[in-house]
């Protein structure tokens, strides 16, 4: 009987110990996979040089074979697509499922002094760009930090929405754009020819409250596209006339207006660079 006691004792034991042994090897099983699902997802940054988690529009992908991209928004109907909050705008990188901002540092890690910023419409893909570099972008003020010397990629922080709003006046004007940037069918970018300095495209931060929602971080003089990052629904969106924009739609009537009316805002825009 003893022996027969013992035997089972001794076989629970035995049975234990396989039991300890499998939920070693599955927790290190676990482990492993882990490592190498992290070690997948910085592959994968490393090659796209986008964020993890993030997708572009699925109807307009980014080529990132051929572009690396700074900036990317893709602005949803009545979602939010971009962070409400002054530290994380102003922070440095960010991204979201929809969003993202490479930030101050890796922007300026690449070197590069020529950047492409585009307008873009998810439901056709049509694109519009233009440059900013030396010849384009102001030196302005961002976050109090002045220029450091590379003037552009001041500017893409700007156009992040990165920097503050002006104190003062009508606002900072830190990129101009020669000519009037459209879309292939004629849409522009802004509407008011008359505030088009010299026959450029100018955008400016507006003045006014930098945590008010319905104040823009950049916009194009005369009545054009801006960029209200704080909004919880339309990040991107025309200046109606006023600081509350009812709707994504051109209502601006001021000046020589044409066709400023009834175009729908482009709902992407980024910022882009050849490889």
């Amino acid at each position: 009987y003893q022996r027969r006691v013992h035997g089972k004792q001794w076989y629970q034991r035995r049975v234990h110990g396989k039991q300890w042994y499998q939920r070693r090897v599955h927790g290190d099983l676990q482990a492993a996979l882990g490592t190498l699902t992290d070690r997948l997802d910085v592959l994968e940054e490393r090659s796209t040089g986008l964020p993890i988690g993030f997708d572009a529009n699925p109807s307009c992908p980014l080529d990132t074979s051929i572009d690396d991209y700074f900036l990317y928004v893709w602005d949803r109907n009545d979602q939010n697509d971009v962070p409400d909050d002054t530290a994380t705008l102003e922070g440095g990188a960010w991204s979201t499922p929809t969003a993202f901002f490479v930030g101050r540092d890796q922007l300026r890690a690449t070197g590069r002094t020529s950047f492409e910023f585009c307008l873009q419409r998810s439901w056709d893909c049509a694109t519009s760009c233009a440059t900013v570099d030396s010849s384009s972008a102001s030196s302005v003020s961002c976050n109090g930090r002045g220029a450091d010397g590379n003037v552009p990629a001041q500017a893409v922080e700007h156009l992040a929405g990165a920097c503050p709003n002006s104190a003062g006046g009508h606002g900072n004007f830190f990129v101009r754009f020669p000519g009037e940037p459209t879309f292939p069918d004629g849409q522009a970018w802004g509407f008011d020819g008359t505030r088009h300095a010299a026959g450029n495209t100018a955008m400016a931060q507006h003045n006014g409250d930098q945590n008010d929602p319905y104040i823009n971080r950049w916009h194009v003089w005369g009545c054009g596209m801006s960029y209200y990052p704080r909004r919880p629904d339309n990040e991107l969106a025309y200046w109606g006339g006023a600081e509350t924009p009812s709707e994504e739609r051109s209502t601006c009537n001021a000046g020589d207006v044409t066709g400023g009316t009834g175009w729908t805002a482009p709902d992407i825009m980024f910022v882009r660079g050849s490889r």
